[in-house]
């Protein structure tokens, strides 16, 4: 049967715990006959206390589990000593890189297994390291405290909640709206919430797909950098059934992904497709309108109004001829009501006479 590593661990620091007793008793013993005058005994005292030492500064630290666990960037570390006493208190440092190590304020010096670390780290793109120190009377001594290995806080450690998502439909328009999970961390300005967003600016990845044909999906991945992400999906088809989902990583490390949000569905309208037929349309008749307008009232104006040039020239007969021709104001309207008097014979030249230009009344009146 193969043996566990965990447990071969403990059993190696339960062992090396009690050899650290073991040890600790028969210097105890080697001194107090030193004491007595027993000079041969006094001899390995130096020995005694070195050994003690070098086994229990490395024993304390090594009997101690400890555990990260880490939700929207809190940092909760927990630890088990099985061999240390009731007694024993516990002191949590923190490391950031480029920086020494810092006790956390609240984890000093307590009895208690646990200790929330949530606000301790702001920068989550540097390493990040957390130990913890046992101080233990029985084995240590007062003055002695023991230090476990450093445990690494960093992406691998990180685990997150899922976003959530809004639709809003424009036609064969669709806007995503994904709002991120509130962080553990509350050193924000925000209120209670505060974003995973304002601290982090993570990879975001939505996906919309329609219901009634697998084959029709967008995907689109967006490096986020605003509190709320919104994303648009043109070209919609018409009388369809779309719905979006989310989920966001940590920048650069997709180990630490959020799982996706719940789907959100909408159903686009049936007439989606020809609206931006119709908005055409609509643009076009607007644009054309008043050419139209002016175009039929010149027509109109031209029918009304005829040019000169178009009308029909009618031959005029002599007689219509002779009637156009204004007679003298000194003559009287009608040629038959003439009195003899009134005509004066120097003024008639039979030569310019046709007999086929005079009606009977202009012959009645040249023969009297």
């Amino acid at each position: 049967m193969p043996l566990d590593a965990s447990r071969l661990r403990v059993g190696i620091s339960e062992a090396r715990f009690a050899l650290a007793r073991l040890s600790t008793g028969l210097c105890s013993s080697q001194v107090f006959m030193a004491q007595n005058g027993d000079v041969r005994q006094g001899a390995p005292v130096g020995l005694c206390v070195t050994l003690t030492l070098l086994i229990t500064g490395t024993a304390a630290g090594s009997l101690c589990r400890t555990t990260v666990d880490s939700l929207d960037l809190g940092c909760l570390l927990r630890w088990d000593c099985p061999g240390a006493s009731p007694n024993a208190t516990y002191t949590v440092q923190t490391k950031t890189q480029g920086d020494p190590w810092k006790d956390v304020a609240w984890c000093v010096w307590i009895s208690s297994q646990s200790c929330d670390l949530s606000q301790a780290f702001s920068h989550f793109d540097l390493y990040n390291m957390i130990r913890l120190g046992v101080r233990d009377d029985v084995t240590n001594g007062p003055s002695t405290t023991a230090w476990s290995e450093p445990h690494k806080f960093d992406y691998s450690d990180f685990a997150f909640s899922a976003p959530s998502v809004s639709l809003a439909l424009d036609g064969d328009r669709l806007k995503v709206r994904v709002q991120f999970p509130c962080a553990a961390n509350r050193r924000c300005s925000r209120g209670i919430c505060c974003p995973l967003s304002e601290l982090i600016d993570p990879w975001t990845s939505v996906t919309v797909y329609n219901q009634l044909n697998p084959s029709d999906h967008k995907r689109r991945t967006v490096w986020s950098q605003e509190v709320v992400l919104d994303v648009e999906f043109p070209g919609l088809a018409a009388g369809q059934h779309y719905c979006a989902e989310a989920n966001f990583s940590f920048p650069s490390y997709t180990i630490a992904a959020s799982p996706p949000s719940p789907p959100r569905c909408v159903h686009t309208d049936p007439q989606a497709g020809l609206q931006p037929l119709l908005v055409g349309v609509a643009l076009c008749s607007v644009v054309m309108a008043p050419g139209l307008i002016l175009l039929v009232l010149h027509t109109k104006r031209q029918a009304a109004t005829p040019s000169l040039e178009n009308q029909p020239k009618a031959q005029a007969s002599p007689q219509d001829t002779l009637t156009l021709t204004p007679p003298p104001s000194s003559l009287p309207t009608e040629p038959c009501d003439l009195e003899p008097c009134d005509l004066d014979p120097c003024d008639l030249d039979p030569c310019d006479l046709d007999p086929c230009d005079l009606d009977p009344c202009d012959v009645h009146l040249e023969l009297v």
